[in-house]
């Protein structure tokens, strides 16, 4: 238990590599749906790795900066608490979700929203904002083309009409 609380998200990283491996056999024969689900929880590995190991600074600034610790690298967000969150919830949601696709699209839906909340919710420098704009520029499509695979193309007649407006740009949709 004590490997696991100092070193989960390494364990992460070898899975992240072994599941990269397995994919390179096997996402030829998924859907497109169940691979989405599956570079999920890869990105989810890989994102732990860069909070806990490189550069790894998230637990201490969690701490100082949102819960004001006195001792930032132990209370309240500890090896403990972080292992227990990030496996107990996150591995094995995101891993539900790929091993459920179809049959569970509320689960799908859930990990690609929290995996994009990861991208937003952080206090960032100029420079990584920059790579942050890249990394959604490249990962849009993947959001995208799992909310097309849940609801594909609008019918001949819409019945109704969504237009979002945010600081990206405008949308609009025909259902």
């Amino acid at each position: 238990m004590r490997f696991m609380e100092r070193h989960w998200f390494d364990v992460g990283a070898g899975l992240g590599i072994v599941l990269i491996i397995w994919l390179a056999f096997t996402a030829s024969s998924m859907t497109t749906l169940t691979l989405v689900l599956w570079l999920s929880l890869l990105s989810l590995f890989a994102h732990q790795v860069e909070e806990w190991r490189w550069p790894g600074w998230f637990p201490g600034m969690l701490n100082v900066v949102l819960f004001r610790s006195d001792d930032p690298w132990r209370f309240p967000l500890n090896v403990r608490s972080g292992l227990a969150v990030n496996v107990g919830v996150g591995w094995i949601g995101y891993l539900l979700a790929a091993l459920l696709a179809q049959n569970a699209l509320w689960l799908g839906l859930a990990t690609v929203l929290v995996s994009l909340g990861n991208c937003i919710a952080r206090v960032l420098t100029p420079k990584e904002r920059k790579r942050l704009r890249a990394i959604v520029e490249y990962l849009k499509p993947a959001h995208t083309h799992f909310v097309d695979l849940v609801e594909p193309l609008p019918t001949v007649l819409p019945d109704h009409w969504e237009i979002g407006v945010s600081e990206v740009g405008v949308t609009t949709f025909a259902h």
